[in-house]
């Protein structure tokens, strides 16, 4: 779920198969800005309750393939979220 690619934490999650096709990939993945371990795992379940919504609404309301684009965007709004507040996050 969590993997570091340089200083740099990444999420990665896989997407379900029957979503596959909504969505347009095999899975997830989005930089979590930060460098550090904690922020790091701190931020990524976050996501995961995230995206285990969104999934759970895709199923439920049969969206089209254009949800891909919506999702992404509300990931890009948390992780923008998470850069506004960053200094809770980095030094707690």
């Amino acid at each position: 779920m969590i993997h570091q690619r340089g200083p740099v934490f990444w999420f990665c999650k896989s997407v379900p198969v029957d979503l596959v096709d909504r969505l347009g990939h095999s899975d997830i993945r989005r930089s979590l800005r930060t460098s550090n371990a904690r922020v790091a795992r701190q931020r990524a379940w976050t996501l995961v309750l995230l995206v285990e919504d969104a999934f759970a609404v895709l199923r439920d309301e049969g969206l089209s393939p254009g949800a891909r684009d919506a999702l992404s965007a509300v990931l890009d709004h948390v992780m923008d979220d998470f850069d506004r507040k960053g200094s809770q996050w980095s030094s707690s």
